[in-house]
């Protein structure tokens, strides 16, 4: 359903404290494009997904690391830091 749904709606996703970490994941996943095969690609948009992580609070250094990471290395687990620190952030208030 995620790979299925606009780049808006799992813009969303991401965002959503309420949503699962994995929902999240596969969301974020999803807007970049990373790792994705081209026939099965949906609609993508990479920076607005960075925009998304520094509207959440994610420093612009890590979002900026998780950028070149992701473009250079085309592994998705690389959209998964800011994700990461946000839920870390969120604990440690």
């Amino acid at each position: 359903m995620v790979s299925a749904s606009p780049i808006a709606d799992n813009l969303a996703a991401v965002a959503d404290k309420s949503n699962s970490l994995t929902h999240r994941a596969l969301a974020a996943w999803c807007v970049s494009g990373i790792g994705w095969a081209r026939e099965k690609q949906p609609s993508t948009d990479l920076a607005a997904l960075l925009r998304s992580f520094r509207q959440l609070g994610v420093p612009e250094e890590l979002v900026a690391a998780t950028g070149i990471a992701a473009t250079r290395s085309g592994e998705p687990i690389t959209l998964m830091v800011p994700l990461i620190w946000l839920v870390a952030d969120l604990t440690a208030i």
